[in-house]
C-alpha cells in the first residue's frame, strides 16, 4: 500500500472511531475521544497538502473535542489553573510585611536565597496533581500542543506531561515572589546606591573562574 493511502486510511478509520463515540454519547455521559481525534489528526497531518479539507475538518474537530475535554474535566473537579496558590500570596505579604525590601542591597540580598525548583520538587507536585485531580488523566494516553495554525508542536506522554505542568507551575510561583520584591522596592520610591548596587553585583554575580584577587 502506498504511503499515501496508508496514512489516509489511518485517519479516517481514528476520525471514524471519533464519531461513533461522538454518536454514542448521551446527555448524561461523556465518552472518552479525544485520543481518536489526536491520532486523526497525527495521521491526516502528514498528507494535508494533498487532503486540505479533510484536514481542515479532523482539525476542527480536534479543537472542539479539546474545549469540550476541559470543561468536563473541571465539572470532575479537575484543577487546571495555574493560578498562584493563595497560601504563597498570604505568605509573600506576610515576610514583606516583616522585611520590606527597603534597599536595593536588601532586594538582591533576598533574591538571591530563593531556590529554584529541583527535581524532587516537581516530582512531589506531580504526584499532588494527579491526587487531586485523578479524572484528569484517566484515558489520556498523550497530550498535544497545538500551533496558532493548528500544527502539533510538541506531543508528551501523561508521565512527561505532568512534569512539565508541574515545573510551569513552579516557576510561575518563583516569577510570583520575584516580582513582588521587586514591587515593594520600586512602591518606596528609595534613592539608589550606585556604588552600594556595583560593589555587591561584583561580590555575587562574579563567575566562578575569577580568582578573589582579581575581583
Amino acid at each position: 500500500m502506498p504511503r499515501e493511502q496508508y496514512h489516509l486510511r489511518r485517519a479516517l478509520l481514528y476520525e471514524e472511531m471519533f464519531d461513533y463515540r461522538m454518536a454514542t454519547q448521551t446527555e448524561k455521559t461523556y465518552n472518552m475521544k479525544l485520543d481518536s481525534i489526536e491520532e486523526a489528526h497525527k495521521e491526516i497531518c502528514k498528507i494535508k497538502d494533498k487532503y486540505p479539507e479533510l484536514y481542515e475538518q479532523i482539525r476542527n474537530k480536534m479543537i472542539e473535542e479539546q474545549k469540550v475535554f476541559v470543561e468536563k474535566m473541571h465539572i470532575f473537579g479537575a484543577h487546571l489553573s495555574d493560578a498562584i496558590p493563595q497560601e504563597l500570596v498570604e505568605g509573600v505579604e506576610r515576610n514583606l510585611q516583616k522585611e520590606p525590601m527597603d534597599s536595593v542591597m536588601k532586594l538582591i540580598g533576598t533574591a538571591l536565597t530563593i531556590e529554584f525548583p529541583k527535581l524532587r520538587d516537581v516530582k512531589k507536585l506531580s504526584t499532588a496533581l494527579v491526587k487531586s485531580s485523578p479524572m484528569l488523566y484517566m484515558g489520556c494516553g498523550s497530550s498535544v500542543a497545538l500551533g496558532d495554525k493548528g500544527q502539533t508542536i510538541g506531543k508528551a506522554d501523561t508521565e512527561e506531561s505532568l512534569r512539565i505542568t508541574a515545573h510551569k507551575r513552579l516557576r510561575n510561583r518563583i516569577h510570583y515572589i520575584v516580582k513582588s520584591l521587586i514591587l515593594d522596592y520600586i512602591k518606596r520610591d528609595l534613592p539608589l546606591d550606585e556604588e552600594a548596587l556595583g560593589s555587591l553585583l561584583m561580590k555575587t554575580c562574579k563567575v566562578s573562574y575569577i580568582e578573589e584577587s582579581g575581583a
